[in-house]
């Protein structure tokens, strides 16, 4: 499998996923989006958020090797401009971290269900850069095991 038929695979899964909808419209009242590749000098806006942005990374073969390992890329936003949350009288916490992990695991989810061997994940938040957008990045690792005599270079 090429890297483009992988990231479009998973975006299609993800964008359909039934329990992602839900969460989605549960804390949202409306249904998540999904990108493949975006200019991120002009992100979407708060009309599609929560939104996630997927992107083909890195792809690793030699002819040697029998697996290929692609690497895709996953920039998850939710938008949340609100007060913080009282917890007690000197303690507040603000949603949008919480939701923008949610999010993010939910996908992480959708992406261990839809690809053969889940390698590596790796997560990053950023709740400053684009305030009130919130943003978790998520670098995934997928292992492709070949056939005998298929060309490991495609």
């Amino acid at each position: 499998m090429d890297i483009t038929n992988l990231v479009y695979d998973v975006a299609y899964a993800v964008a359909n996923d039934p329990t992602l909808k839900a969460w989605s419209q549960t804390n949202f009242d409306r249904d998540h989006s999904v990108f493949i590749d975006v200019d991120i000098r002009e992100l979407p806006g708060e009309s599609y958020a929560p939104y996630v942005v997927i992107t083909g990374l890195d792809k690793s073969v030699d002819q040697e090797r029998r697996t290929k390992e692609h690497y895709l890329g996953f920039l998850c936003f939710v938008y949340k401009d609100a007060q913080p949350i009282q917890l007690l009288d000197n303690l507040f916490r603000f949603e949008g971290n919480s939701l923008v992990e949610a999010f993010r695991k939910y996908i992480e989810n959708v992406i261990d269900a839809t690809v053969a061997d889940l390698i590596s994940v790796e997560v990053s938040t950023d709740s400053i850069s684009h305030f009130p957008f919130i943003q978790s990045e998520m670098v995934v690792g997928v292992r492709e095991h070949m056939c005998i005599g298929q060309d490991p270079l495609l």
